[in-house]
């Protein structure tokens, strides 16, 4: 059975994609094929629930094989659609953006659900920022990759940063998000910003 995601209140979640492109400075894990597809059915599933789906990417100041948003494009699968809105960062949060702060507040009765593919500062950041606005964000964790740290096994680092969010925001399995039914004759929220 399909269960409201916000204790069958009427309320619709939005989508936060977080830095779903590549990055040119590490390998890219063997697992990635395996985690984008997951990304691309929670894509999917919020845009046919009609959720809000919002893109925010690292912006770079090196040259981009796309150029026109001034970052790296995403990964084939995950492109905003042309009614996305889309914000490019510089710093580690999304919330260092006005205009996404601004977004987040106006939807802040909404929960904001995260789905990034690394748990590094960005995302970290991200959560405990929302956290500090009163922004209500769970996190899909089970997507997440852990930043590289030579001395330690990945699987240790990732405990402990998700450990460290967890305290931020609620985390939750794409396979339990994906189980999220919308409440019938709910509206569509705005995605105008």
């Amino acid at each position: 059975m399909r269960r409201p995601i916000d204790g069958g209140t009427a309320r619709r979640p939005w989508l936060l994609c977080l830095d779903l492109q590549p990055d040119g400075s590490v390998a890219a894990p063997a697992d990635l094929p395996r985690r984008l597809a997951i990304c691309r059915q929670i894509m999917h599933h919020a845009r046919a629930a009609r959720w809000s789906v919002v893109h925010v990417l690292r912006r770079s100041d090196e040259p981009c094989e796309r150029g026109e948003l001034g970052a790296a494009p995403p990964y084939p699968g995950l492109e905003p659609s042309p009614f996305e809105t889309v914000y490019l960062r510089r710093q580690l949060s999304a919330f260092s953006l006005p205009e996404f702060e601004r977004l987040a507040q106006s939807a802040r009765d909404n929960e904001a659900i995260a789905v990034a593919l690394s748990l590094g500062p960005a995302c970290l950041l991200t959560a405990i920022d929302a956290h500090e606005r009163g922004v209500r964000m769970t996190l899909v964790d089970d997507v997440l990759s852990p930043p590289t740290l030579s001395n330690f096994a990945s699987d240790t680092v990732r405990g402990v940063l998700l450990g460290v969010v967890g305290s931020y925001l609620r985390r939750m399995s794409a396979a339990t998000l994906l189980d999220i039914a919308v409440e019938p004759g709910t509206r569509p929220a705005a995605n105008q910003h």
